[in-house]
Order: structure tokens, then C-alpha cells, then sequence
């Protein structure tokens, strides 16, 4: 008998009531979700980011800008990330697969708040959203991802902490090397991290306006020493 014959037969005997209850059943649970996402949406904007905005600025020493932007949430992690901030729109994007877990929720959430701060503070000094790459070389863009992923990790940790196990010798020898996931993100924390503790906004605007040059990427422990002794100049 073919194959074809077998899925009519099948058809033909179930009862009427059968595909009926299907289809109410899926349009019941995609109500249910949207509903769910919704409510979820309403948490995350409206209490989450409060809470953590605040325990960010008790933690670090700075205040958070009265900028507008959104939330939404949205399938990322095919895309290998679970949050997302678009400066040129103030859009936050978190991975709607990961919002059932609160706890990671929360990470996400206060990573997202580090680059929303800094380009709340670029705008404010009159330098406009950031990160910003047009006309940037490859080692140029390399530099800013990894002082942009860095403060997105320092605000994450001020929540959430974790040691910094990042050493002077981890530092890549060649710039190609700076796209490497853990350089960019652990990396850039313990790039920024003495420069942010000693000298809070002050720091944090000094990383983003003088972010390392191609020559620096290949000893970032005299920038790092640089900007320290820059900043304490400025005190």
C-alpha cells in the first residue's frame, strides 16, 4: 500500500473532534506564551533594570543617565550571545530563551546596562553614540570591543561577581587574536577593571575616548599604566 494511501486512511478515521482540539489546543499555548513573554517583558523593563540600575551605581561609584530606550525580547542565542544593545536605536535585546532562568536573566540584564551607561555618557559629552566604528580599521575596532565588552563585564560583575582570572601573559601577540571570545570579554574586564576602580566615570571616559591605538593592543599593560597615571594627573 502507498504511503500516501495510508496518511488518507488515517485522516479518514479520525474523529471529527481530533484536529479540532488540535488547533485549539496550539492557539491556547501560543496565547498562554504571549501572555508569559509579555508579563516577562513587563518585569524585565520595569522592575529588573531599576533594581539592578541601582545596585550597579552603589557598587561602582556612578549614576546612571535618565536615557529612554527599550526592551524587547527576542531568539539570540542562535546568534551566539544572549543580550544585545543597539546604540544608534537604545534598543536592548534580551534572548527570550534564557528569561525563565532569572538569575541569568539578571547577568544579562546588568551587562547590557554597562553599554547603555557608556553611551549615555558619550552622548553627554558631546561625542555621540558609541561604540562608534565608522572609519576604523580592524585593530582600531578590535580596541573598542574590547574596552566596550570590558565595562559590559565590569557592570555585569558589580552585580555578579566573579574573580578576575585574566593574566598580563594571557594577552595575544598578534591583533587578529583580539576577536577570541574570552579575550574580548574576560580580557577587556581585566583591561579596564584598576582603571574603572580607581577612578569611576572619570575612568570610564577616559577608556572610551582614548581607547587603545593599534601599537597598544601589543603591550596593553603600558596603556593600562598610562591611563592610570593620566587620570590621577587630572585629580
Amino acid at each position: 500500500m502507498k504511503l500516501k494511501n495510508i496518511v488518507l486512511g488515517f485522516f479518514a478515521t479520525m474523529p471529527l473532534w481530533m484536529p479540532i482540539c488540535t488547533v485549539v489546543g496550539i492557539a491556547y499555548y501560543a496565547h498562554k506564551q504571549k501572555v508569559y513573554l509579555q508579563t516577562r517583558l513587563n518585569e524585565i523593563s520595569q522592575k529588573m533594570v531599576v533594581e539592578l540600575a541601582t545596585q550597579q551605581q552603589l557598587k561602582i561609584g556612578i549614576t546612571h543617565f535618565p536615557k529612554q530606550f527599550s526592551v524587547r525580547l527576542s531568539c539570540l542565542h542562535q546568534l551566539g550571545f544572549n543580550g544585545q544593545y543597539e546604540p544608534n536605536t537604545d534598543l536592548m535585546t534580551i534572548d527570550s530563551c534564557i528569561i525563565r532562568n532569572d538569575n541569568e536573566t539578571r547577568r544579562v540584564v546588568s551587562h547590557e546596562l554597562g553599554h547603555l551607561y557608556v553611551d549615555a555618557l558619550n552622548e553627554t559629552i558631546g561625542f555621540g553614540n558609541w561604540p562608534n566604528f565608522s572609519n576604523k580599521n580592524f585593530a582600531q575596532q578590535q580596541a573598542i570591543q574590547l574596552v566596550s565588552e570590558g565595562i559590559g563585564e565590569y557592570f555585569e560583575r558589580s552585580t555578579h561577581p566573579r574573580e578576575d582570572n585574566f593574566k598580563d601573559a594571557d594577552w595575544p601577540k598578534k591583533v587578529d587574536e583580539f576577536s577570541i571570545l574570552r579575550v574580548r570579554y574576560v580580557g577587556g574586564f581585566h583591561l579596564v577593571k584598576p582603571i574603572i576602580d580607581s577612578h569611576k566615570k572619570a575612568g570610564i571616559e577616559y577608556l572610551i575616548t582614548n581607547p587603545p591605538q593599534e601599537k597598544d593592543l601589543l603591550d596593553l599593560p603600558a596603556y593600562q599604566r598610562r591611563a592610570l597615571e593620566q587620570l590621577e594627573a587630572k585629580k
